[in-house]
């Protein structure tokens, strides 16, 4: 009885599962991010998400990406209109800094700050 309720006890005591959606809630991206260090980049020194599941990352080129966007477990999923995604791993997010492996198509450790 006592190897019983210690098995019990350790299984309630783990860690709780976190579901997909509370890695990172649309909530947290919605507004304007610039690139830590992106006047140096030529893409998306800046991106802005949009509460309709919309995104735009600018370019310095002066040429604007529209894409919509979800969110599935840690990565954020980009689709143009050509039907095309991009799927892009979030290492870390919270409401001041979201770090992406990549963003769109360009690849790398991208750091942005609201």
């Amino acid at each position: 009885i006592i190897i019983i309720w210690l098995l019990l006890s350790i299984n309630t005591i783990s860690a709780p599962q976190v579901n997909d959606t509370e890695f990172c809630a649309k909530e947290y991206l919605v507004g304007h991010w610039t690139l830590n260090g992106g006047e140096r980049q030529i893409n998306y020194p800046e991106i802005e998400f949009f509460n309709d599941s919309t995104v735009e990352l600018y370019s310095q080129a002066d040429t604007l990406y529209r894409y919509t966007y979800c969110l599935q477990n840690d990565s954020l999923y980009l689709n143009d209109i050509n039907g095309r995604q991009y799927v892009n791993k979030i290492n870390k997010v919270d409401d001041e800094t979201i770090m992406f492996e990549g963003i769109a198509d360009v690849k790398g450790i991208q750091i942005y700050h609201k």
